[in-house]
Protein backbone atom coordinates (compact mmCIF):
# COMPACT_ATOMS: atom_id res chain seq x y z
CA UNK A 1 0.00 0.00 0.00
CA UNK A 2 1.37 3.40 -0.94
CA UNK A 3 2.20 6.04 1.63
CA UNK A 4 -0.40 8.41 0.19
CA UNK A 5 -3.12 5.76 0.52
CA UNK A 6 -2.25 5.15 4.16
CA UNK A 7 -2.27 8.89 4.79
CA UNK A 8 -5.63 9.34 3.07
CA UNK A 9 -7.24 6.44 4.96
CA UNK A 10 -5.88 7.75 8.27
CA UNK A 11 -7.24 11.22 7.56
CA UNK A 12 -10.69 10.04 6.49
CA UNK A 13 -11.09 7.84 9.58
CA UNK A 14 -10.84 10.83 11.93
CA UNK A 15 -13.54 13.41 12.42
CA UNK A 16 -12.59 16.87 11.12
CA UNK A 17 -12.72 18.38 14.62
CA UNK A 18 -10.29 15.71 15.86
CA UNK A 19 -7.89 16.56 13.05
CA UNK A 20 -8.35 20.21 13.99
CA UNK A 21 -7.38 19.53 17.60
CA UNK A 22 -4.30 17.63 16.41
CA UNK A 23 -3.29 20.50 14.15
CA UNK A 24 -3.85 22.91 17.04
CA UNK A 25 -0.96 21.24 18.85
CA UNK A 26 1.33 22.33 15.99
CA UNK A 27 1.01 26.02 16.91
CA UNK A 28 4.31 27.12 18.51
CA UNK A 29 2.86 29.24 21.33
CA UNK A 30 5.05 32.15 22.44
CA UNK A 31 7.45 31.46 25.29
CA UNK A 32 8.45 33.69 28.21
CA UNK A 33 11.91 34.31 26.78
CA UNK A 34 10.51 36.01 23.69
CA UNK A 35 8.92 38.80 25.71
CA UNK A 36 11.51 38.99 28.48
CA UNK A 37 14.48 39.44 26.14
CA UNK A 38 12.93 42.25 24.10
CA UNK A 39 14.50 40.77 20.98
CA UNK A 40 13.00 41.78 17.67
CA UNK A 41 12.86 38.24 16.36
CA UNK A 42 12.62 34.98 18.22
CA UNK A 43 14.48 31.90 17.08
CA UNK A 44 11.14 30.14 17.30
CA UNK A 45 8.55 30.29 14.50
CA UNK A 46 5.59 32.60 14.80
CA UNK A 47 2.90 31.75 17.31
CA UNK A 48 0.24 30.97 14.72
CA UNK A 49 -0.91 27.99 12.69
CA UNK A 50 1.62 27.06 9.95
CA UNK A 51 -0.61 27.34 6.90
CA UNK A 52 1.49 24.85 4.96
CA UNK A 53 0.00 22.03 7.09
CA UNK A 54 -3.36 22.65 5.41
CA UNK A 55 -1.73 21.72 2.08
CA UNK A 56 -0.79 18.15 3.04
CA UNK A 57 -3.99 16.66 1.63
CA UNK A 58 -7.60 17.59 0.91
CA UNK A 59 -8.87 16.07 4.18
CA UNK A 60 -6.40 18.06 6.25
CA UNK A 61 -7.25 21.20 4.35
CA UNK A 62 -10.99 20.82 4.84
CA UNK A 63 -10.52 20.04 8.54
CA UNK A 64 -8.17 22.99 9.04
CA UNK A 65 -10.26 25.55 7.19
CA UNK A 66 -13.40 24.57 9.11
CA UNK A 67 -11.69 24.56 12.55
CA UNK A 68 -11.97 28.24 13.43
CA UNK A 69 -9.81 28.09 16.57
CA UNK A 70 -6.75 27.26 14.45
CA UNK A 71 -6.91 30.66 12.79
CA UNK A 72 -7.52 32.68 15.94
CA UNK A 73 -3.82 32.94 16.87
CA UNK A 74 -2.33 35.99 15.17
CA UNK A 75 1.39 36.80 15.39
CA UNK A 76 1.88 39.77 13.08
CA UNK A 77 4.48 42.46 12.43
CA UNK A 78 3.49 45.96 11.40
CA UNK A 79 6.71 46.20 9.37
CA UNK A 80 6.34 42.94 7.40
CA UNK A 81 4.92 43.51 3.92
CA UNK A 82 3.09 40.16 3.72
CA UNK A 83 1.40 40.31 7.10
CA UNK A 84 -1.58 42.43 6.06
CA UNK A 85 -2.59 39.86 3.44
CA UNK A 86 -1.92 36.95 5.79
CA UNK A 87 -3.99 38.64 8.49
CA UNK A 88 -7.05 38.82 6.26
CA UNK A 89 -6.90 35.07 5.61
CA UNK A 90 -6.69 34.25 9.32
CA UNK A 91 -9.41 36.71 10.34
CA UNK A 92 -11.79 35.36 7.73
CA UNK A 93 -11.21 31.73 8.68
CA UNK A 94 -11.43 32.35 12.43
CA UNK A 95 -15.06 33.44 12.09
CA UNK A 96 -16.10 34.92 15.46
CA UNK A 97 -13.67 32.88 17.56
CA UNK A 98 -11.87 34.88 20.32
CA UNK A 99 -8.48 36.15 19.15
CA UNK A 100 -5.01 35.77 20.65
CA UNK A 101 -2.86 38.57 19.20
CA UNK A 102 0.85 39.31 19.19
CA UNK A 103 1.52 42.64 17.46
CA UNK A 104 5.11 43.72 16.88
CA UNK A 105 6.53 47.01 15.61
CA UNK A 106 9.85 48.10 14.14
CA UNK A 107 12.57 49.14 16.58
CA UNK A 108 10.94 52.01 18.45
CA UNK A 109 14.33 53.54 19.32
CA UNK A 110 15.20 53.88 15.64
CA UNK A 111 11.75 54.89 14.37
CA UNK A 112 9.70 57.00 16.81
CA UNK A 113 6.65 57.14 14.51
CA UNK A 114 4.84 54.13 13.11
CA UNK A 115 2.35 52.96 10.56
CA UNK A 116 -0.68 51.43 12.32
CA UNK A 117 -2.59 49.87 9.42
CA UNK A 118 -2.50 46.36 10.92
CA UNK A 119 -3.52 47.69 14.34
CA UNK A 120 -6.43 49.44 12.66
CA UNK A 121 -7.56 46.19 11.07
CA UNK A 122 -7.31 44.40 14.40
CA UNK A 123 -9.21 47.15 16.22
CA UNK A 124 -12.16 46.48 13.91
CA UNK A 125 -12.24 43.07 15.59
CA UNK A 126 -11.79 44.43 19.14
CA UNK A 127 -14.94 42.66 20.33
CA UNK A 128 -13.11 39.35 19.76
CA UNK A 129 -9.81 40.14 21.50
CA UNK A 130 -9.07 37.64 24.26
CA UNK A 131 -5.29 37.98 24.62
CA UNK A 132 -3.30 41.00 23.44
CA UNK A 133 0.51 41.08 23.46
CA UNK A 134 2.02 44.24 22.03
CA UNK A 135 5.10 46.45 21.87
CA UNK A 136 3.67 49.38 23.79
CA UNK A 137 6.35 51.74 22.51
CA UNK A 138 5.12 51.11 18.99
CA UNK A 139 1.53 51.37 20.12
CA UNK A 140 2.08 54.67 21.93
CA UNK A 141 1.56 57.00 18.95
CA UNK A 142 -1.48 55.22 17.47
CA UNK A 143 -4.31 57.58 16.56
CA UNK A 144 -7.66 57.43 14.76
CA UNK A 145 -6.02 58.76 11.59
CA UNK A 146 -3.08 56.32 11.63
CA UNK A 147 -5.37 53.32 12.16
CA UNK A 148 -7.97 54.32 9.57
CA UNK A 149 -10.71 54.76 12.17
CA UNK A 150 -13.02 57.72 12.52
CA UNK A 151 -12.95 59.64 15.78
CA UNK A 152 -16.35 58.17 16.66
CA UNK A 153 -15.14 54.62 16.01
CA UNK A 154 -12.01 55.23 18.08
CA UNK A 155 -13.97 56.62 21.02
CA UNK A 156 -16.47 53.74 20.90
CA UNK A 157 -13.86 50.95 20.97
CA UNK A 158 -14.68 48.17 23.42
CA UNK A 159 -12.91 44.94 24.35
CA UNK A 160 -15.55 42.84 26.13
CA UNK A 161 -13.72 39.50 25.82
CA UNK A 162 -10.18 40.70 26.65
CA UNK A 163 -8.75 38.75 29.60
CA UNK A 164 -4.96 38.80 29.14
CA UNK A 165 -2.60 41.67 28.33
CA UNK A 166 1.17 41.53 27.80
CA UNK A 167 3.28 44.68 27.42
CA UNK A 168 6.75 44.38 25.93
CA UNK A 169 9.45 46.59 24.44
CA UNK A 170 10.95 45.36 21.19
CA UNK A 171 14.60 46.23 20.59
CA UNK A 172 17.28 45.52 18.00
CA UNK A 173 14.97 45.23 14.99
CA UNK A 174 16.20 44.99 11.43
CA UNK A 175 13.33 45.01 8.98
CA UNK A 176 12.67 41.68 7.31
CA UNK A 177 9.65 39.72 6.25
CA UNK A 178 8.75 36.44 7.82
CA UNK A 179 10.10 33.32 6.18
CA UNK A 180 6.83 31.56 6.96
CA UNK A 181 5.18 29.95 3.93
CA UNK A 182 5.76 31.56 0.53
CA UNK A 183 2.37 30.38 -0.66
CA UNK A 184 0.28 31.98 2.08
CA UNK A 185 -0.90 34.87 -0.10
CA UNK A 186 -2.22 32.43 -2.70
CA UNK A 187 -4.01 30.18 -0.23
CA UNK A 188 -7.48 30.93 -1.60
CA UNK A 189 -8.75 28.02 -3.67
CA UNK A 190 -12.29 26.77 -4.18
CA UNK A 191 -12.53 25.60 -0.53
CA UNK A 192 -12.33 29.24 0.56
CA UNK A 193 -14.70 30.86 -1.94
CA UNK A 194 -17.10 31.94 0.78
CA UNK A 195 -14.30 33.38 2.89
CA UNK A 196 -12.72 35.28 0.04
CA UNK A 197 -15.70 37.58 -0.18
CA UNK A 198 -15.40 38.28 3.56
CA UNK A 199 -11.81 39.33 3.11
CA UNK A 200 -12.71 41.52 0.14
CA UNK A 201 -15.47 43.24 2.11
CA UNK A 202 -13.01 43.96 4.91
CA UNK A 203 -10.48 45.40 2.49
CA UNK A 204 -13.15 47.64 0.97
CA UNK A 205 -14.19 48.75 4.45
CA UNK A 206 -10.61 49.66 5.36
CA UNK A 207 -10.15 51.56 2.08
CA UNK A 208 -13.34 53.50 2.67
CA UNK A 209 -12.28 54.40 6.20
CA UNK A 210 -8.89 55.54 4.97
CA UNK A 211 -10.49 57.59 2.17
CA UNK A 212 -12.82 59.24 4.66
CA UNK A 213 -9.91 60.13 6.89
CA UNK A 214 -8.14 61.82 4.00
CA UNK A 215 -11.08 64.19 3.46
CA UNK A 216 -11.43 65.50 7.00
CA UNK A 217 -9.46 67.99 9.00
CA UNK A 218 -6.92 66.78 11.60
CA UNK A 219 -8.40 64.60 14.33
CA UNK A 220 -10.02 66.37 17.26
CA UNK A 221 -8.38 65.68 20.64
CA UNK A 222 -8.45 61.98 21.46
CA UNK A 223 -7.32 59.70 24.26
CA UNK A 224 -4.34 57.51 23.44
CA UNK A 225 -5.06 53.81 23.36
CA UNK A 226 -2.57 53.15 26.15
CA UNK A 227 -4.34 55.75 28.28
CA UNK A 228 -7.82 54.40 27.67
CA UNK A 229 -7.04 50.67 27.95
CA UNK A 230 -6.66 50.60 31.76
CA UNK A 231 -10.07 52.15 32.33
CA UNK A 232 -11.71 49.99 29.66
CA UNK A 233 -10.23 46.55 30.33
CA UNK A 234 -8.23 46.36 33.58
CA UNK A 235 -11.23 45.42 35.72
CA UNK A 236 -11.91 42.36 33.54
CA UNK A 237 -8.33 41.12 33.07
CA UNK A 238 -7.21 37.83 34.57
CA UNK A 239 -3.53 38.20 33.68
CA UNK A 240 -1.34 41.26 33.18
CA UNK A 241 2.36 40.88 32.36
CA UNK A 242 4.65 43.80 31.63
CA UNK A 243 8.19 43.18 30.37
CA UNK A 244 8.89 46.92 30.10
CA UNK A 245 11.09 48.93 32.43
CA UNK A 246 9.72 52.44 32.00
CA UNK A 247 6.20 52.33 30.64
CA UNK A 248 4.28 55.30 32.02
CA UNK A 249 0.90 53.57 31.77
CA UNK A 250 1.89 50.35 33.47
CA UNK A 251 1.02 51.59 36.94
CA UNK A 252 -2.32 52.90 35.68
CA UNK A 253 -3.30 49.36 34.72
CA UNK A 254 -2.54 48.05 38.22
CA UNK A 255 -4.91 50.47 39.89
CA UNK A 256 -7.93 48.79 38.29
CA UNK A 257 -6.92 45.09 38.31
CA UNK A 258 -9.77 43.84 40.49
CA UNK A 259 -10.02 40.31 38.99
CA UNK A 260 -6.45 39.50 37.92
CA UNK A 261 -4.86 36.34 39.31
CA UNK A 262 -1.35 36.76 37.84
CA UNK A 263 0.64 39.98 37.55
CA UNK A 264 4.13 41.01 36.51
CA UNK A 265 5.25 44.65 36.53
CA UNK A 266 7.95 47.14 37.45
CA UNK A 267 7.02 50.22 39.45
CA UNK A 268 8.49 53.34 37.90
CA UNK A 269 6.02 56.18 38.27
CA UNK A 270 5.08 58.55 41.05
CA UNK A 271 1.38 58.08 40.43
CA UNK A 272 -0.70 59.57 43.24
CA UNK A 273 -2.51 56.26 43.86
CA UNK A 274 0.71 54.69 45.10
CA UNK A 275 1.79 57.33 47.60
CA UNK A 276 0.70 56.92 51.19
CA UNK A 277 0.54 59.88 53.51
CA UNK A 278 0.17 58.06 56.80
CA UNK A 279 1.58 54.80 58.21
CA UNK A 280 -0.63 51.94 57.13
CA UNK A 281 -1.77 53.49 53.83
CA UNK A 282 -2.04 50.90 51.08
CA UNK A 283 -0.24 50.88 47.78
CA UNK A 284 -2.16 48.11 46.05
CA UNK A 285 -5.48 46.41 46.48
CA UNK A 286 -5.45 43.27 44.35
CA UNK A 287 -8.01 40.94 45.91
CA UNK A 288 -7.66 37.97 43.54
CA UNK A 289 -3.96 37.92 42.70
CA UNK A 290 -2.36 34.54 43.38
CA UNK A 291 1.11 35.03 41.86
CA UNK A 292 2.81 38.40 41.56
CA UNK A 293 6.20 39.41 40.15
CA UNK A 294 7.11 42.96 41.14
CA UNK A 295 10.21 45.11 40.64
CA UNK A 296 10.69 48.26 42.67
CA UNK A 297 13.49 50.42 43.97
CA UNK A 298 15.15 51.24 40.64
CA UNK A 299 14.48 54.92 41.25
CA UNK A 300 14.20 57.02 44.39
CA UNK A 301 10.94 58.35 42.95
CA UNK A 302 9.17 55.00 43.00
CA UNK A 303 6.88 53.89 45.84
CA UNK A 304 9.54 51.98 47.78
CA UNK A 305 8.95 52.69 51.44
CA UNK A 306 7.64 49.65 53.29
CA UNK A 307 6.53 48.14 49.98
CA UNK A 308 6.44 44.60 51.38
CA UNK A 309 4.06 45.55 54.19
CA UNK A 310 1.69 48.09 52.69
CA UNK A 311 -0.22 46.06 50.11
CA UNK A 312 -3.58 44.36 50.31
CA UNK A 313 -3.12 40.95 48.65
CA UNK A 314 -5.46 38.57 50.48
CA UNK A 315 -5.18 35.61 48.05
CA UNK A 316 -1.49 35.86 47.26
CA UNK A 317 0.36 32.56 47.51
CA UNK A 318 3.48 33.41 45.46
CA UNK A 319 5.56 36.60 45.44
CA UNK A 320 8.70 37.30 43.40
CA UNK A 321 10.06 40.69 44.49
CA UNK A 322 13.11 42.34 42.94
CA UNK A 323 14.52 45.38 44.74
CA UNK A 324 16.69 47.94 42.96
CA UNK A 325 19.54 50.03 44.32
CA UNK A 326 17.18 52.73 45.57
CA UNK A 327 15.03 50.28 47.53
CA UNK A 328 16.74 50.72 50.87
CA UNK A 329 13.46 51.23 52.71
CA UNK A 330 11.37 48.51 51.05
CA UNK A 331 11.53 46.43 54.25
CA UNK A 332 11.23 49.33 56.67
CA UNK A 333 8.89 48.56 59.55
CA UNK A 334 6.23 50.99 60.69
CA UNK A 335 5.76 51.19 64.42
CA UNK A 336 2.35 49.92 65.38
CA UNK A 337 1.62 48.48 61.94
CA UNK A 338 1.32 44.67 62.04
CA UNK A 339 2.68 42.27 59.48
CA UNK A 340 0.28 42.03 56.51
CA UNK A 341 -1.96 38.99 56.55
CA UNK A 342 -0.90 37.80 53.10
CA UNK A 343 2.59 36.88 54.39
CA UNK A 344 1.07 34.04 56.42
CA UNK A 345 -0.50 32.60 53.24
CA UNK A 346 2.58 32.73 51.03
CA UNK A 347 3.74 29.35 49.76
CA UNK A 348 6.48 30.67 47.47
CA UNK A 349 8.61 33.75 48.20
CA UNK A 350 11.57 35.12 46.24
CA UNK A 351 13.42 38.18 47.52
CA UNK A 352 15.94 39.26 44.90
CA UNK A 353 18.18 42.19 44.08
CA UNK A 354 19.34 44.67 46.73
CA UNK A 355 17.73 43.16 49.80
CA UNK A 356 18.49 45.40 52.79
CA UNK A 357 16.76 44.41 56.00
CA UNK A 358 17.51 44.83 59.69
CA UNK A 359 17.67 41.88 62.08
CA UNK A 360 14.41 42.97 63.72
CA UNK A 361 12.54 43.28 60.43
CA UNK A 362 13.95 39.97 59.18
CA UNK A 363 12.81 38.23 62.37
CA UNK A 364 9.27 39.60 62.04
CA UNK A 365 9.09 38.64 58.36
CA UNK A 366 10.31 35.09 58.99
CA UNK A 367 7.91 34.72 61.93
CA UNK A 368 4.99 35.68 59.68
CA UNK A 369 5.76 33.14 56.93
CA UNK A 370 4.01 30.21 58.58
CA UNK A 371 2.88 28.53 55.32
CA UNK A 372 6.03 29.04 53.26
CA UNK A 373 7.27 25.97 51.37
CA UNK A 374 9.71 27.49 48.87
CA UNK A 375 12.03 30.36 49.88
CA UNK A 376 14.63 32.17 47.75
CA UNK A 377 16.74 35.11 48.95
CA UNK A 378 19.56 37.06 47.31
CA UNK A 379 22.09 38.98 49.39
CA UNK A 380 24.30 41.39 47.45
CA UNK A 381 26.53 42.69 50.27
CA UNK A 382 27.37 41.35 53.70
CA UNK A 383 26.16 44.52 55.45
CA UNK A 384 22.72 44.31 53.82
CA UNK A 385 21.54 41.19 55.66
CA UNK A 386 23.03 39.47 58.68
CA UNK A 387 23.44 36.03 57.16
CA UNK A 388 24.38 34.49 60.51
CA UNK A 389 21.13 35.80 61.99
CA UNK A 390 19.24 34.49 58.95
CA UNK A 391 20.73 31.01 59.43
CA UNK A 392 19.91 31.13 63.15
CA UNK A 393 16.26 32.01 62.43
CA UNK A 394 15.94 29.03 60.09
CA UNK A 395 17.52 26.60 62.56
CA UNK A 396 14.68 24.79 64.37
CA UNK A 397 14.94 25.17 68.15
CA UNK A 398 12.03 23.89 70.22
CA UNK A 399 9.73 25.52 71.20
CA UNK A 400 10.34 28.13 68.47
CA UNK A 401 9.99 26.64 65.00
CA UNK A 402 10.08 29.17 62.18
CA UNK A 403 9.06 28.28 58.62
CA UNK A 404 7.65 24.91 59.75
CA UNK A 405 6.64 23.89 56.20
CA UNK A 406 9.85 24.88 54.43
CA UNK A 407 10.99 22.24 51.92
CA UNK A 408 13.01 24.17 49.33
CA UNK A 409 15.59 26.85 50.09
CA UNK A 410 17.70 28.90 47.66
CA UNK A 411 20.39 31.37 48.62
CA UNK A 412 22.43 33.66 46.39
CA UNK A 413 25.43 35.58 47.71
CA UNK A 414 27.60 38.18 46.02
CA UNK A 415 30.18 38.10 48.79
CA UNK A 416 32.28 35.51 50.59
CA UNK A 417 30.77 33.45 53.39
CA UNK A 418 32.54 31.25 55.97
CA UNK A 419 31.99 27.55 55.34
CA UNK A 420 30.37 26.78 58.69
CA UNK A 421 27.72 29.55 58.65
CA UNK A 422 25.00 27.47 57.02
CA UNK A 423 25.91 23.93 58.03
CA UNK A 424 24.06 23.70 61.40
CA UNK A 425 20.86 24.99 59.85
CA UNK A 426 21.11 22.65 56.85
CA UNK A 427 21.86 19.66 59.06
CA UNK A 428 18.83 20.34 61.26
CA UNK A 429 16.54 20.82 58.27
CA UNK A 430 17.74 17.92 56.15
CA UNK A 431 17.64 15.44 59.05
CA UNK A 432 14.29 16.39 60.57
CA UNK A 433 12.78 13.26 62.18
CA UNK A 434 9.42 12.01 60.98
CA UNK A 435 7.69 13.14 64.17
CA UNK A 436 9.21 16.64 64.08
CA UNK A 437 6.99 19.73 64.14
CA UNK A 438 8.61 20.97 60.96
CA UNK A 439 9.04 19.56 57.46
CA UNK A 440 12.24 17.99 56.23
CA UNK A 441 14.19 20.10 53.76
CA UNK A 442 14.05 18.46 50.33
CA UNK A 443 16.48 20.72 48.44
CA UNK A 444 18.98 23.51 48.97
CA UNK A 445 20.42 25.51 46.06
CA UNK A 446 23.37 27.87 46.46
CA UNK A 447 23.79 30.47 43.69
CA UNK A 448 27.16 32.10 43.23
CA UNK A 449 27.78 35.16 41.08
CA UNK A 450 30.03 34.63 38.07
CA UNK A 451 32.13 37.53 36.83
CA UNK A 452 34.94 37.90 34.30
CA UNK A 453 38.37 39.23 35.22
CA UNK A 454 40.95 40.10 32.59
CA UNK A 455 44.18 38.11 32.90
CA UNK A 456 47.17 39.86 31.30
CA UNK A 457 49.23 36.67 31.28
CA UNK A 458 46.84 34.91 28.90
CA UNK A 459 45.44 38.01 27.20
CA UNK A 460 41.78 37.20 27.85
CA UNK A 461 39.16 37.12 30.56
CA UNK A 462 38.71 34.31 33.09
CA UNK A 463 35.53 33.31 34.88
CA UNK A 464 35.63 33.78 38.63
CA UNK A 465 33.18 33.25 41.48
CA UNK A 466 32.94 34.69 44.98
CA UNK A 467 32.53 31.50 46.98
CA UNK A 468 34.68 28.79 45.44
CA UNK A 469 35.74 27.48 48.86
CA UNK A 470 32.14 27.34 50.13
CA UNK A 471 30.98 25.60 46.96
CA UNK A 472 33.66 22.92 47.39
CA UNK A 473 32.60 22.51 51.02
CA UNK A 474 28.92 22.13 50.06
CA UNK A 475 29.83 19.52 47.46
CA UNK A 476 31.71 17.57 50.14
CA UNK A 477 28.74 17.80 52.52
CA UNK A 478 26.46 16.57 49.76
CA UNK A 479 28.72 13.59 49.03
CA UNK A 480 29.04 12.67 52.71
CA UNK A 481 25.35 12.94 53.65
CA UNK A 482 23.45 12.42 50.41
CA UNK A 483 21.55 15.67 50.86
CA UNK A 484 20.00 17.31 47.81
CA UNK A 485 22.38 20.27 47.56
CA UNK A 486 22.89 22.09 44.28
CA UNK A 487 25.49 24.72 43.48
CA UNK A 488 24.77 27.04 40.57
CA UNK A 489 26.95 29.65 38.87
CA UNK A 490 24.68 32.46 37.71
CA UNK A 491 25.53 35.33 35.37
CA UNK A 492 22.05 36.82 35.00
CA UNK A 493 19.43 38.01 37.48
CA UNK A 494 18.02 35.52 39.95
CA UNK A 495 14.49 36.94 39.80
CA UNK A 496 14.31 36.04 36.09
CA UNK A 497 15.25 32.38 36.62
CA UNK A 498 12.33 30.05 35.84
CA UNK A 499 12.92 27.70 38.81
CA UNK A 500 9.54 25.96 39.27
CA UNK A 501 7.78 28.22 36.78
CA UNK A 502 5.25 29.82 39.12
CA UNK A 503 6.01 33.32 37.85
CA UNK A 504 6.49 32.53 34.18
CA UNK A 505 4.07 33.58 31.44
CA UNK A 506 0.90 31.54 31.90
CA UNK A 507 -1.51 32.27 29.06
Amino acid sequence: MSGSSVQSRWATQLAPDVIGEILLECIPFAEETRFASGAAHSAEPRAMFPISLSHVCREWRQAAVSFKKLWSFLDVDQDATDDATRLEVYLARSGQYPLTIILMYPDSDADPTHNHAILGRLLRESSRWKTFCCDVYGLFDASPRSTGLTHAQWTALTFPELRNVVYLHRRGHSSSDSDEDDDEEEDTDEDDSSHESEGTDEEIEVDQANDTGALVEPDPPFEKLLQSLPGKVAAQLLRFYSYCTNDEYEDEMLIHLSRATRIRCAFISTHKHFWGTEPGDLYLNLPHVEYAMFATGDSDRTPNRSFLFRNELPNLCGLNLRVGREGRDVFTLYEGVPMPGYLAKLVVLRLCGWIIVTDDALTQIIDALSSLVDFTIEIRESRDVNIAHFAHLLTPEVPVIRLPRLQHLRLMLNHELPNDTLLPMLAARFTAPAEAAYARLRSFAFYDTVYTDYDDSIGSGIRLTNNRALIRHLEQVKAQNGWNIQTVELEGELWLEPLNGEFMLDI
